[in-house]
């Protein structure tokens, strides 16, 4: 069986990623690449074949490889953006002013102005 990992790698560009990301895309197309193989091979096809079919699934390795960059750089920035939104929020003076209101919030639900339950006439009870 080829080694799918090194086939990938050997066309792929993926300078645009990091190690960790590389690792993942080269092993997630590896994989795909094996099954359609292994899939190719059930069916007939000898090895040289199986392969080639394989591999043609991608027309454009240059392109696929700019796709897979941009997705992961806005993985990384969507990512970023949440940080960014929800982190600083937790040390300004807002977050402490929501605490409290929440506090007191909790107050006034253990405690609200009028009954859990309303009588069964309704309309008596609020006055109409």
């Amino acid at each position: 069986m080829p080694d799918w990992e090194a086939l990938v790698s050997e066309r792929l560009d993926t300078s645009g990623l990091t190690p960790e990301q590389r690792d993942e895309v080269v092993a997630e197309l590896a994989g795909h690449f094996e099954e359609f193989y292994k899939e190719r091979r059930a069916k007939g096809y000898c090895e040289s074949k199986a392969i080639e079919r394989a591999l043609s699934q991608v027309d454009d390795w240059p392109e696929l490889a700019r796709k897979i960059s941009a997705a992961k750089r806005g993985e990384k920035s969507t990512e970023m953006r949440a940080k960014s939104f929800w982190l600083p929020g937790l040390h300004c003076e807002r977050f402490d002013r929501m605490a409290s209101d929440l506090a007191a919030c909790k107050l006034r639900i253990r405690h609200p102005p009028f009954p859990a339950c309303p009588p069964d006439d309704f309309h008596s009870y609020c006055g109409s």
